[in-house]
């Protein structure tokens, strides 16, 4: 999505978490070409319709979604596994603009992945390969399988 298309749904505001996050991650990623102080305005922007549209507990929550989805106990569709991926671009952007997560919460989402990708290697090394971007190759759940 374009910078335009994201500055409109900051406009209108949030009707789900789904959008929400959905949107920060395309800001997040918008951002990495602009200025610092454009880039500012938005993290503000964004933050602000997070609070309009009553979604301060978003990080929590996407956060929560991920380790009940990887911890579920049945082998995961193959979509799943790619929503898993989702959420944690996701969770990542959310956490760049400052929205901050309990360590304990932070743990638990790491060895709940970890487990996943140990319990579904092919799976998970499939779904990490047709994620992956330019603007993700740092996070670990795309490098996982390089230090595996």
């Amino acid at each position: 999505m374009r910078l335009g298309g994201i500055i409109k749904k900051l406009e209108k505001g949030f009707i789900t978490m789904h959008d929400a996050a959905a949107t920060g991650q395309e800001l997040a990623v918008a951002m990495m070409g602009l200025e610092d102080l454009e880039g500012a305005e938005l993290r503000q922007a964004f933050l602000r319709t997070l609070e309009a549209s009553e979604m301060t507990d978003i990080l929590s929550n996407q956060m929560q979604y991920a380790v009940e989805l990887a911890t579920c106990r049945r082998e995961l569709l193959f979509e799943e596994m790619h929503k898993l991926y989702c959420l944690l671009d996701e969770i990542e952007a959310l956490r760049s603009f400052g929205l901050c997560a309990d360590r304990t919460a932070v743990e638990e989402l790491e060895r709940a992945i970890k487990r996943r990708f140990e319990m579904e290697p092919r799976k998970a090394r499939i779904a990490a390969q047709q994620n992956m971007a330019d603007w993700s190759n740092d996070y670990w759940w795309y490098s996982y399988w390089d230090q595996a």
